[in-house]
């Protein structure tokens, strides 16, 4: 007996199911690196927090957190214009995200839409 093979689409949706389980371990891992970079007043180092920014921007869509993937993106963006009040307004608004979401008892999903950037 033949084991079918999976079309691409069933590979796709497999790929999905296990980056969704993974999700509220990369919250509870991105909050711990938020939390650790505002301990050591690395939020007042633009470098460290685009850094930050750089590397969240480019992994939070990959768990279909497209809204902070687009805060990271305008954390980067506003660090490298060395905006101090942006900064720390979007640095709020990817905190808030971030408590919230990894929270033990909220159930993480992922954003099936993207969503506006508050």
């Amino acid at each position: 007996m033949t084991k079918r093979r999976k079309s691409d689409s069933e590979l796709i949706e497999e790929v999905e199911k296990s980056l969704r389980r993974l999700g509220p371990k990369y919250l509870r891992d991105k909050w711990d690196e938020f939390k650790n970079l505002k301990k050591s007043d690395d939020l007042l180092d633009f470098q460290r927090l685009q850094e930050f920014g750089h590397k969240l921007k480019g992994s939070a869509g990959n768990y279909g957190f497209n809204q902070l993937g687009k805060l990271a993106s305008l954390l980067e963006l506003y660090c490298q214009r060395h905006d101090f009040q942006k900064v720390g307004q979007v640095a709020k608004k990817i905190e808030a995200f971030l408590k919230e979401k990894s929270s033990p008892e909220v159930e993480v999903k992922s954003e099936k839409k993207e969503d506006p950037v508050p």
